[in-house]
């Protein structure tokens, strides 16, 4: 290394050292260390907007006060030596090592995937970061991210530079796995960042959006947010001594094969992840191995193992209970969590539900996947798929003969009662079209009989889906609700509940009065300060767009002249929107946590929210559910004189199998099955929108989302003798 490099990094090391003493010592510094996708492109018109919307600064606001959080993105910069602009060597690195960061996040390679392919020193391209960091702060933690993904039909630029991106995609995949097998090599914490974003988050086919860079921030405050478990034996060293014990690839992570020395000698695996999560988590699956793995990989990515004993043939039946219970003492010999995932896909769902059962205090969650829960419906084909053989060993498995099988009363449909107790989540995926076992003599009578026995559901119906394939696309929804379930709280796992402003920009007024959130926002706040001087708000409406659509962003107060619905609705009271446009659960816990009702000092406040969580962030209902009460909570802890009156989500979706549709009705019947605390008031207003047989009304606007000026008087019609009662103080408090 040359001596002016040497020279610059100890003055680096002094500068850093005096920028550390003058610093806040309870924040822990992070730095971003990447190329023109960390420093925002993409996510803003205005290099401003660019910055707040980077995902460094995203994941800064997700990860709060006690971390100061800086992005150093160089534009067009690569991390080979050889390049023409080099990170090692950037400005942006310079100030990245004054920064002296006790946690760095690099992500490069986008631009390396431009060369064409060629031996690399990939190695010491790495050293060229990682040790300078580490002279400058010794003790930092270096999280080394891969490049996300690119989409080249997203380029509407020409045919020439879809092609051009097409050719780059692979090396970019390539450079991804390389810098996996290194991250060890440089005490590095690989990130894996391959299938965070989709094709709808970038803009030219490379930079993310404003919600593309949302989703990268997601994911890495939640790999910052993740301790890893460094007090135990890795499992792939206990693994590795045990004779017999086959080492082979699982999608670039170790996986490991031996026989269970009991019960047979059956075949198992055991996939061990990069880094362990603190608690060493674990998903078991029963059947299938590897089908439909993205769930598996995801988990993986997030210190997870992956594990499965060969139940082949057993149906479920107590010999395949005794199997597994033995392959669990094995595994958690090795140090892995006490309570596993439980994974069932098709006949796999016989065996979890029975171990789940028989061990109901050995299991975090139950993921059931178009599940067998009825060997008479699946093999037998009572209205399912007759599969002969498969019956013959499945009555010989249970000790059934003849006709008598078809008054079995076991398997998993029975004694729930336990396992419910234990409140073991169960995690539904269902195709409504399953053919080879049916929904009502399966999936479906389970769901109802674990509720009965007072178990929690989530379920996913995929409409018009058979029973392959398998798996939920996108996985997210999926992964959070499981992670959860496995003790994880992170940003990333729990995003409805995590207070963030919004990053969404728009590049336009499009409702705001502006073209970012921000300036909407600050309008807000400037409506807030003025109400300080002003009576108290009689009603107070709080929202997204819908909200929003009462007033506009312009005149948001009830004017007692006004010609609008929302003026001729609230004459002699007073009243204000506060909607704002593309707003979820997140952003009105943000919104409230920095006082914007509080100088209202309202006596009601109307609520409706729900449905950019399910439409537009893709959030599944009981996450977007529990976001709701937890907005409700927040109120009610700011502005406990106040009654809150739930109304929303509306109703979405043209047709009533739709995805956002269901995920509504699902919300709904959440919150009025919830025991809120007095005065918190529900009113479910899909008959405002929608006829008995699920058609939309005049009511809905052409999207099927928003609502038109005789919804927006229905509205106000349906929720006023509430909201008298609630003024006039009728209602209990």
């Amino acid at each position: 290394m040359p001596h002016a490099y040497s020279l610059r990094r100890s003055l680096f090391s002094l500068f850093g050292f005096l920028l550390c003493v003058a610093s806040s010592p309870a924040q822990t510094r992070v730095a971003f260390l990447g190329d023109s996708i960390t420093a925002g492109q993409g996510a803003g018109s205005t290099r401003e907007d660019a910055a707040y919307g980077s995902f460094p600064s995203v994941a800064g606001r997700l990860l709060g006060p006690e971390f100061e959080v800086k992005g150093f993105g160089a534009h067009g910069h690569s991390l080979r030596t050889d390049a023409k602009q080099v990170y090692a060597e950037s400005k942006a690195f310079e100030d990245a090592l004054l920064f002296r960061p006790e946690i760095a996040v690099i992500m490069l390679g986008t631009n390396d995937s431009a060369v064409e392919e060629e031996a690399h020193d990939w190695r010491a391209a790495l050293d060229r970061i990682v040790v300078p960091l580490r002279e400058v702060s010794p003790g930092v933690r270096v999280l080394l991210a891969s490049p996300p993904d690119m989409f080249p039909t997203q380029s509407r630029r020409d045919e020439k530079r879809k092609e051009w991106l097409e050719a780059r995609r692979p090396r970019l995949h390539r450079l991804s796995e390389s810098l996996r097998r290194l991250a060890p090599k440089v005490d590095a914490e690989f990130v894996n960042m391959r299938g965070v974003l989709r094709p709808r988050h970038v803009t030219d086919g490379v930079h993310p959006t404003a919600f593309g860079a949302e989703q990268l921030a997601y994911r890495l405050a939640g790999a910052i947010q993740s301790a890893e478990d460094t007090s135990l034996t890795p499992a792939s060293q206990l693994l590795a001594l045990r004779p017999g014990a086959e080492l082979s690839d699982f999608h670039g992570f170790r996986r490991y094969g031996f026989a269970l020395k009991a019960e047979g000698s059956p075949k198992c695996f055991l996939v061990v992840p990069d880094r362990v999560r603190a608690g060493v988590p674990w998903i078991w699956r029963a059947r299938f191995f590897g089908h439909q793995p993205a769930l598996d990989k995801a988990l993986l990515d997030r210190g997870f193992h992956v594990a499965y004993v060969d139940v082949a043939g057993l149906f479920g039946s107590p010999q395949a209970v005794k199997r597994m219970g033995a392959f669990h003492d094995f595994c958690t010999g090795l140090g892995l969590a006490e309570k596993p995932v439980l994974e069932g896909m098709s006949r796999g769902g016989l065996a979890v539900m029975e171990y789940a059962k028989a061990y109901p205090q050995r299991v975090a969650a139950i993921y059931a996947d178009n599940p067998v829960a009825d060997i008479r419906s699946w093999p037998g084909g009572r209205s399912g798929k007759r599969a002969d053989d498969a019956w013959e060993q499945a009555k010989q498995q249970w000790g059934l003969e003849g006709d008598a099988a078809w008054g079995f009363q076991g398997g998993p449909l029975a004694d729930l009662e336990a396992l419910g107790k234990e409140q073991v989540p169960l995690m539904l995926v269902i195709g409504t079209a399953d053919k080879v076992v049916p929904p009502h003599e399966n999936g479906e009578l389970l769901r109802k009989a674990y509720l009965a026995a007072g178990g929690p559901v989530r379920i996913w119906r995929k409409p018009g889906k058979d029973h392959h394939p398998h798996g939920l696309n996108p996985v997210g929804p999926l992964l959070r609700e499981l992670l959860v379930a496995a003790g994880v709280h992170t940003a990333e796992s729990e995003p409805t509940v995590t207070p963030i402003p919004s990053a969404e920009f728009r590049g336009k007024a499009a409702g705001w009065g502006g073209g970012t959130w921000r300036t909407a926002f600050a309008s807000l706040e400037a409506l807030s300060e003025a109400a300080a001087s002003e009576p108290p708000m009689d009603v107070v409406f709080f929202g997204d767009s819908i909200t929003q659509s009462l007033t506009g962003h312009g005149e948001r107060l009830a004017k007692p002249d006004g010609a609008r619905a929302f003026d001729k609705a609230h004459r002699g009271r007073r009243a204000v929107s506060l909607g704002l446009s593309g707003d979820r659960t997140e952003h009105l816990l943000y919104r409230i946590a920095q006082g914007s009702l509080d100088e209202f000092r309202p006596r009601v406040i109307v609520l409706q929210i729900g449905v950019n969580n399910i439409n537009a962030a893709e959030h599944g209902a009981e996450e977007t559910y529990r976001g709701i009460v937890r907005v409700v909570e927040a109120l009610r802890e700011r502005l406990h004189d106040a009654d809150v009156l739930i109304t929303g989500p509306f109703p979405s979706g043209k047709e009533r199998g739709a995805r956002v549709r269901q995920s509504v009705e699902h919300v709904h019947s959440r919150l009025a099955a919830h025991s809120f605390p007095d005065g918190v008031h529900y009113l479910n207003l899909t008959p405002v929108f929608m006829d008995e047989g699920g058609v939309p009304l005049p009511t809905m606007g052409r999207d099927c989302i928003h609502i038109t000026d005789e919804g927006r008087a229905a509205w106000m019609s349906a929720i006023e003798p509430a909201l008298a009662r609630l003024l006039d103080g009728a209602l209990p408090k």
